[in-house]
This record gives structure tokens, C-alpha cells and sequence, in this order.
């Protein structure tokens, strides 16, 4: 079972970091010594990715993993997306940990 994460909102072309913790399927939090972390981002609905970001594990025996997502990353997009924080392992397994919508708006004016 894949988590699902609240629904995410972001203004395109700003920088957000995102800070998760991870779960298995029994709901238990993952340790996530010995793993890597990436953060996918693909438009609803399809099955292609526009985006990867290679995520830094801040707590491994807590599941606690962080992704920054810069100013340029999102400064074309608009709608709404599916974004999935893909786990590799210490036994080179990948599995899709969480999930759930993100909902790009576009910037309005320009900041100063």
C-alpha cells in the first residue's frame, strides 16, 4: 500500500521544500538507512514523468526525507499533478512509498 500525502499547492517558479515521513505498508515508518529517495512529478492522468528530484534521507531510522524543488523546476507548469516519492533500498529494491496531487497556479506579476 502506498501512503497518500495531503494535497499540495505551489505557485510555478517558486522554491518549496518538501519534508515527509515514510511509511510501510502496515503503516510502520520506514527505515531508511542504506536507501536513496527520489521525488517524481507527472501531469494527472498520464504515465510519464516531467520532473525527478533526487531527495536527501534527513532522519533514516525515522523515514524522514526532504526534496527541494527550485524556482525553475515549476516555472512553466500549470494544473494539476501526481507526485510519488520513489524508494530505492538497501537491497537495491524500488517501491513507490507515497503519493498524492500536487496543483501548480501560475505567478501572477513580478515579485521585486
Amino acid at each position: 500500500m502506498t501512503e497518500t500525502l495531503t494535497e499540495m499547492t505551489l505557485i510555478g517558479g517558486t522554491k518549496k521544500v518538501i519534508t515527509t515521513t515514510l511509511y510501510d505498508s502496515g503503516g510502520i515508518v520506514l527505515d531508511l538507512s542504506g536507501a536513496s529517495v527520489s521525488w517524481v512529478l507527472s501531469p494527472e492522468g498520464s504515465t510519464f514523468n516531467i520532473l525527478t528530484k533526487t531527495g536527501v534521507i534527513a532522519s533514516p531510522l525515522t523515514g524522514v526525507a526532504v526534496v527541494t524543488v527550485d524556482y525553475g523546476d515549476t516555472l512553466n507548469l500549470r494544473g494539476k499533478y501526481l507526485q510519488q516519492f520513489i524508494v530505492t533500498d538497501s537491497n537495491e529494491t524500488t517501491f513507490r512509498a507515497a503519493e498524492g496531487i500536487v496543483t501548480i497556479s501560475p505567478a501572477i506579476g513580478v515579485l521585486q
